[in-house]
């Protein structure tokens, strides 16, 4: 029997093994953060991880950086900025956009949270090595490309089939 029928018929696809690791991971970053004390999201870790690196980009670019729609950024941001931890500014090249940037607050949250990631993420990754873990690495990003060179209209001929 082909291996992606029988994963199928198992309930243990790719997509499935994917998204299941990607929850509890979500999961277990937020019970971190909130027992050392920080009221943050995974969502919200990725916003202000991504304004760490770089300050004062676009709503739209943390939208596409973060894959999320008008929206549940709009709603990120908005948690973000009433907890002061990110302020909005009119971009003075276009007026249409707003700039996100980091309060000293949510600057100094950098230090704190860094290293429960840092835990987090060893933990998850116990018992796997380095090359194990850059080799799962290098396949997800494979995958994502194959996917994201996927049109629509492959897909419903694929289904026509």
């Amino acid at each position: 029997m082909n291996h992606i029928l029988s994963a199928i018929e198992n309930g243990q696809t790719l997509g499935f093994l994917v998204n299941r690791t990607a929850r509890m991971m979500s999961n277990t970053l937020r019970k971190a953060f909130l027992a050392a004390g920080y009221d943050v999201t995974p969502e919200q870790w990725g916003i202000l991880s991504r304004l760490w690196q770089e300050d004062g980009i676009s709503q739209q670019a943390l939208a596409n950086i973060n894959f999320k729609d008008k929206t549940n950024i709009n709603r990120l941001i908005n948690g973000l900025e009433k907890r002061q931890l990110i302020v909005r500014m009119l971009d003075t090249a276009d007026k249409r956009n707003k700039l996100i940037y980091l309060t000293p607050a949510g600057k100094s949250l950098r230090l704190k949270l860094l290293p429960i990631v840092k835990t987090v993420l060893e933990q998850a990754t116990e018992d796997i090595d380095l090359q194990e873990q850059q080799l799962l690495e290098s396949l997800l990003d494979k995958i994502y490309l194959n996917l994201n060179q996927i049109d629509e209209k492959e897909i419903v001929q694929t289904n026509d089939k």
